[in-house]
């Protein structure tokens, strides 16, 4: 085989690269969303309409920065993760798990919203995790 005919040569993607590319996205959905939870928390609390029983009583000034150094973390995981820093993964791995559960204690001013980030997470989660088994074999 000549060198240009390597070069041609087509290489099979690896498992892992769709993986990484789901993670990333569903990192970067769910930051966003922090992000603007955070700047609504923080700005327009009367747009919430807290429940009587919460399972964490804090007011919303309090959760508005909790959502955005999540939303932070989040987005920077899922920006960084498809340039292959070793960072960005442990990142992802703490920082999911940490906004599911900001968004369930969150969930009474937003359900709607605090479902929808958690599904983000929780998949975020697993393609992080399913991308280290294929990429071990």
């Amino acid at each position: 085989m000549t060198h240009l005919t390597r070069a041609r040569a087509r290489v099979a993607p690896h498992p892992s690269n769709g993986l990484t590319a789901l993670a990333s996205g569903l990192l970067v959905l769910s930051g966003a969303g922090q992000l603007a939870t955070g700047l609504l928390a923080l700005t327009n609390g009367a747009a919430f309409a807290p429940g009587r029983r919460e399972a964490v009583v804090l007011s919303l000034s309090m959760w508005g920065p909790v959502h955005l150094m999540l939303g932070a973390a989040l987005l920077g995981a899922g920006l960084g993760l498809p340039t292959g820093a070793r960072w960005t993964r442990p990142l992802g791995a703490a920082a999911a798990p940490a906004a599911v559960l900001a968004n369930f204690l969150w969930a009474p001013h937003a359900p709607v919203a605090a479902v929808g980030l958690i599904a983000a997470s929780l998949c975020a989660i697993w393609a992080i995790a399913a991308r280290d088994a294929v990429s071990d074999r």
